[in-house]
């Protein structure tokens, strides 16, 4: 701090290199704060940190285009590996997650117009709605999926026995035909 203050043109004082160290954390700290806007919480906060409206830059997040909600849909839903799930199945789910979600955008417009209520709808609701959707798939669906799989691989085996019996049959047949004549 010294050759910094030095620079600047200051005695190497401790007040001098406070005020040089305070300058350069303002001129390169960074910070990011992430919070819901949605509900009491936020509005608290906001109320005992004033700075944080007066000092900082706020982004405000609106809610995701369609492509975002395809492309993310689409990578949690890929992890289905245990069903099989075939391109044409996975590109449905994920439509009909993306129309539930603008389907619920939607409503709650609607809520908001009729009732004067706020229902808030956010990116984490369609994260939600994904997870809740990927678990009910991979336990419920995947439990329905492995007794209709075992059930066709046993019919398939009863088949096989079957035509196996009456392959053994017409070749035994065969051999006592000529006995019989």
């Amino acid at each position: 701090m010294k050759l910094v203050a030095a620079e600047a043109g200051l005695q190497p004082t401790k007040i001098n290199l406070f005020s040089c160290y305070t300058k350069r954390v303002r001129a390169n700290l960074h910070a990011v704060i992430t919070m819901s806007p949605i509900g009491e919480i936020f509005r608290t906060r906001l109320r005992q940190f004033s700075a944080l409206v007066k000092c900082c830059t706020i982004d405000w997040f609106s809610e995701w285009p369609n492509e975002a909600l395809e492309s993310v849909a689409l990578r949690m839903l890929q992890n289905m590996s245990d069903l099989e799930v075939n391109k044409e199945t996975l590109k449905a789910l994920v439509q009909m997650c993306i129309d539930m979600h603008q389907s619920v955008v939607r409503n709650t417009e609607l809520f908001k117009h009729e009732l004067n209520r706020h229902n808030y709808v956010t990116p984490t609701s369609f994260l939600e709605l994904l997870t809740v959707l990927l678990n009910c798939i991979l336990t419920v669906f995947s439990k329905i999926y492995g007794i209709k799989k075992q059930e066709i691989i046993t019919a398939r085996n009863r088949t096989h026995t079957g035509l196996d019996k009456l392959l053994h049959w017409c070749v035994n047949m065969t051999l006592h035909t000529p006995c019989l004549v």
